[in-house]
């Protein structure tokens, strides 16, 4: 199993350095890799060496592609449980309107983020929350703590994308794409591939619950997905 791990990870690297070689012989794109690659620090060096854009290429593709697919199912299974929000999404739609999309994503992943938490190495002692956390401590984020606390959103367990049109939440309060520095360099892929995607899905289909009741969560590894899959039922429109 490691053996063929190795091997797989041996190839994505070569492929990898095939791109990096050919956008250093055709540079000037706006693309993530061309920005990387673009970088330089403040003497003028570039700020990546070809190990850490490889890393980082390796994150936003294979970290990204898992997520960003949970994101989806839940957002689909959401809308075909709440017919009201799925009507109006696809009238906004319709009319070529982009603000309701945008709730609806942020609520899908406020009510079922994708993954459960950041995890952070405490580089020197602190405080946090009035409480001790020494040099080297592992620090957890919880977001699905965060994002269902009455305090923050009122009515948590429930599913309205209306409150994210209604102003700017407390600051930290949605994060499931992290925060700080350290916040995910793949949020804006994944904000576009699934407005393009419910775009399509939604301009051509209605969504219908496949079971009686929403799929409870399942945690996957570090992602929380449906238990059943996120199964919907898709009629023509």
């Amino acid at each position: 199993m490691v053996a063929g791990r190795n091997r797989r990870r041996a190839l994505v690297d070569a492929l990898v350095a095939d791109e990096l070689d050919r956008r250093r012989r055709a540079p000037g794109g706006d693309d993530v890799l061309s920005v990387l690659l673009a970088a330089t620090d403040e003497h003028g060096a570039p700020a990546y060496t070809d190990r850490q854009v490889t890393d980082e290429l390796r994150g936003l593709v294979v970290a990204g592609h898992e997520t960003t697919a949970t994101a989806l199912a839940w957002v689909v299974h959401l809308l075909a449980h709440h017919p009201a929000e799925q009507a109006e999404l696809i009238r906004s739609l319709d009319a070529g309107e982009t603000a309701y999309l945008g709730a609806v994503i942020k609520e899908t992943m406020r009510f079922r983020p994708s993954v459960f938490d950041a995890v952070r190495t405490a580089t020197g002692d602190t405080t946090l929350g009035g409480q001790p956390v020494p040099r080297g401590a592992i620090v957890s984020a919880l977001f699905t703590v965060t994002h269902h606390d009455a305090a923050l959103w009122g009515d948590p367990g429930v599913f309205r994308p209306e409150r994210h049109l209604d102003g700017r939440p407390v600051p930290y309060a949605l994060t499931p794409f992290g925060g700080g520095v350290r916040r995910c360099l793949g949020a804006a892929l994944a904000q576009l591939e699934l407005e393009v995607v419910l775009k399509e899905l939604l301009g051509r289909f209605r969504l219908e619950p496949a079971g009686g009741r929403l799929e409870a969560a399942r945690l996957q590894g570090v992602t929380i997905v449906p238990s059943r899959g996120g199964r919907v039922v898709l009629r023509p429109r």
